[in-house]
Order: C-alpha cells, then structure tokens, then sequence
C-alpha cells in the first residue's frame, strides 16, 4: 500500500512538471504564421499607382521553408484597372510567378524553400483615370502555402484604401 502511493505521488509531480514545461515552451500555431499585406500609400486618386508588397511571416520553425505559395488577389475594379501578370515583380529569389487576370488566382514558387520572414512579391496597381470615392479594400483570400509536405491555409487578408475623385468642375470664382 505504501509503495503504491509513492508511485502515485512520483506520477503525480511527474505529470505536473511536464505540464509546467509545456506551458513555459514557445509553440508556433497557426495564429503566429501568415502573409502580410502593405500598400505604398493609403489613399489613392485618379491615374495614380500604388505598390502592394505581399511577405511571408513565421514560417522558422519548417525544415525546408515554404516553397510555394497561392492566392487570389482582390480589388475594386471600379478603381483599379485590370492587373497583368507583368505588373507584378518577385522578390528575395522568389523564382516564378503565374498570374490569371480573369479570376485573380496567382502561384509563387521558390525551388530553395523560404524560412525567412521576407517580402515576396509587389504587384503595381494603377488607378483609372475616373474613379468613385470611397473607402474600398484590397485583399489576398483563399491562401495556401506548400512546404513540400503538406499545405499551410492561413487567413484571408486585407488592406483598406480610399479612393479620392477629382472635384467635379471648375473653378467657382
């Protein structure tokens, strides 16, 4: 009897200290890792061209780095013209890039793998020369990133941007 509640103790403290530890350690969870979104500017007016930059951030922790990433990118197309795949331009070795005009769908790959936080591609948005004003957004949804072994799904993204129209007319006097 005695010798069983000394077990029972030893597995007791010894379940506690794993507890405690675990609750000490860092775990990178889905909520750590993401792609970022960052306009070049907040407002926008007719004929101008912003830059959207699109990063990679918490992927350290993944043996060979995300080497793959998919998206559709989203806009108002009242504001912006149409982006082509020749508006956009890799970054940090990110080798390819395939860009549907019709459905916003775009592939990245990188043969490496990327373990850094780093920027990964600029799209250039430019603005119709007429354009509504109102607050309006850009956003990347539908994310899956690849690290060769299996996909990474983090969540949609958005930045919002005012479009600004030019006043109507001319001078009053």
């Amino acid at each position: 009897k005695q010798r069983m509640k000394r077990v029972r103790a030893s597995l007791a403290a010894l379940i506690t200290v794993c507890g405690l530890l675990l609750v000490g350690m860092k775990v990178v969870t889905a909520d750590d890792r993401g792609l970022e979104i960052a306009l070049s500017d907040a407002f926008v007016r007719d004929g101008d061209e912003i830059g959207l930059t699109a990063a990679l951030t918490g992927y350290g922790d993944l043996d060979k780095g995300v080497n793959a990433v998919m998206g559709t990118l989203e806009y108002d197309r009242d504001v912006f013209r149409k982006i082509g795949e020749q508006d956009f331009e890799t970054l940090n070795s990110w080798e390819k890039l395939f860009y549907n005009p019709e459905s916003g769908r775009f592939v990245l790959i990188k043969k490496a793998g990327s373990r850094a936080d780093e920027a990964i591609f600029r799209v250039k948005m430019q603005a119709d020369e007429q354009i509504p004003a109102r607050e309006t957004y850009i956003a990347v949804k539908d994310i899956s990133l690849s690290e060769g072994k299996e996909d990474i799904w983090p969540e949609d993204i958005s930045e919002k941007i005012q479009s600004i129209a030019a006043a109507d007319g001319g001078d009053t006097g």
